[in-house]
């Protein structure tokens, strides 16, 4: 295999070679498919990323010897790494082989097995006439994406089949026929599949352990999916939305548990959706968390095709697995601001988001993106909670303290701030403030649920560790000013239709 080269710029790639600690500055390795080389990567039409691929086919026999030893020769020791098809298998081969190398990994099309079958079909095929079946194989892939398609033939084809190798082909399918291993040792893996893909079905599709993407209008080549492609081009997370992240993917798996405010949130935006008089043929959720709202939207509105964001990986898988198999739902492990500020032609007949805005940057930027993005008669829908929330928390631990302490609901914006912000993004909004106190039986309790519930983060100090003797002055706070451990819940509901000119 000859040295890596960049599929756009060499120079970006010696930039970002081996020296960056986060996933946003490291270099981005595409392994292509059976049939394909880099040069496929023409197609996606984006400058502003930086791929770089192997030159020519991928060797299965070759790869695990001659990869490393090219990684090597260019200096690159960790990287992010997007396989597609036959070159998403290697890519598991790889990652298994040298798991802290890959930050994080993005299997494209990948297909569970190849019956031998239609493995032996194929190779027959092939050898009865190679170009003959190259082209049908060319032609289906492209299925579903014309443009792409007609590109390709006219850059990319010709050279395709003059230069094709019999045995490297024959080798590749001798591959794709070999077992596979469904387990994988890394945690940061996000599986993409179209759902219109015929090479690789998407009833046939590979299921590892990870946040799954099922793309409705999507054929094999998921490499050309704005979805995908802007995952691979969403900037780094802020410093505090990194803390908030971290704390919601370590709570995702006992979320459900405990988040019954935020459920209650859901169920009364789920009764303003009802009320909503218009079609709603195509909606974006803004924060899906472990996808109870989700749920409740795509059961309300048969009908719809919905994209569902969130920044936390661990949350968007949490979601996947709740609601099943729906090609009606697209998940993205995306941050909700910077899609919002780059979405160019996007447009959804309602915008929707319970429990999220307080945790995002930049409130009122989202607010004018929202109505950006709002079709004309669209809405928006949304809950968020305000800085009255977790208030007899923040007095107890003052009281302990014997000085302020802030906590991340202090920072959240009151109702007249965010009617302000409402104002100056749309023409039509209304707010409703809703109070619920919660009782619980112990301050271990309460704590317990601040921790499965990620609700902790913010910018702001998280509730002080406290030693034995602070706990139980704190619990004797709770039982002496409020009779109990209560803590109250303040929670802003909008509804917001015409958007202002923006």
């Amino acid at each position: 295999m000859p040295l890596l080269s960049s599929v756009k710029k060499m120079m970006r790639f010696q930039h970002c070679s081996g020296k960056a600690s986060t996933p946003g500055s490291l270099p981005l390795i595409f392994l292509p498919g059976w049939g394909f080389d880099g040069r496929v990567l023409e197609l996606a039409g984006r400058a502003d990323l930086h791929w770089l691929s192997p030159e020519g086919p991928l060797d299965p026999d070759t790869f695990a010897e001659e990869f490393p030893a090219a990684l090597g020769r260019e200096g690159i020791e960790r990287f992010v790494l997007a396989g597609w098809s036959m070159g998403a298998h290697l890519a598991v081969d790889f990652t298994r082989r040298h798991p802290g190398r890959v930050v994080k990994l993005y299997l494209l099309s990948m297909r569970r097995s190849w019956p031998a079958a239609e493995i032996e079909t194929i190779r027959r095929e092939l050898l009865d006439s190679p170009q003959v079946f190259l082209k049908a194989f060319y032609r289906k892939c492209f299925l579903g994406h014309r443009a792409a398609y007609q590109k390709f033939t006219e850059t990319l084809l010709p050279g395709y089949l003059s230069d094709s190798d019999p045995a490297l082909l024959a080798r590749g399918l001798t591959y794709l026929a070999g077992s596979r291993d469904q387990t994988l040792p890394v945690s940061n893996l996000v599986q993409i599949h179209g759902c219109q893909d015929i090479i690789a079905p998407f009833a046939e599709r590979a299921n590892l352990d990870g946040v799954q993407l099922f793309l409705a209008r999507v054929g094999h080549p998921a490499f050309l999916a704005p979805e995908f492609l802007d995952l691979l081009s969403q900037p780094a997370l802020s410093a505090r939305k990194t803390e908030i992240c971290r704390r919601f993917s370590r709570a995702a798996g006992t979320y459900d548990g405990y988040a019954q405010i935020q459920s209650s949130s859901a169920l009364h935006l789920g009764r303003m959706l009802a009320a909503l008089d218009c079609s709603l043929l195509t909606v974006l959720e803004i924060g899906c968390g472990t996808g109870t709202f989700t749920r409740i939207v795509h059961d309300s509105i048969p009908e719809a095709r919905i994209l569902s964001l969130d920044f936390s990986a661990g949350m968007i898988g949490a979601a996947g697995r709740k609601l099943g198999e729906q090609p009606r739902v697209n998940f993205l492990c995306l941050d909700a601001e910077a899609y919002l500020r780059t979405a160019a032609g996007e447009s959804f007949d309602l915008v929707a988001s319970n429990a999220t805005l307080q945790w995002l940057d930049d409130i009122e930027g989202a607010l004018v993106g929202i109505a950006r993005v709002l079709r004309p008669g669209g809405y928006f829908i949304g809950s968020m909670f305000g800085p009255e929330s977790l208030r007899e928390l923040a007095r107890g631990l003052s009281a302990v303290r014997g000085s302020a302490v802030a906590i991340a609901a202090g920072g959240f914006p009151d109702l007249a701030g965010l009617k302000a912000m409402l104002a100056r993004a749309f023409a039509d909004f209304f707010v409703e403030e809703m109070r619920i106190e919660r009782k619980y039986d112990s301050l271990p309790e309460l704590l317990a649920h601040m921790r499965k519930t990620g609700t902790t983060g913010g910018g702001r100090p998280s509730p002080p560790i406290l030693t034995r003797a602070g706990l139980d002055e704190l619990a004797a706070w709770f039982v002496r000013e409020k009779g109990g451990y209560v803590l109250t819940y303040q929670i802003f509901f909008i509804r917001c239709g015409k958007a202002k000119s923006v």
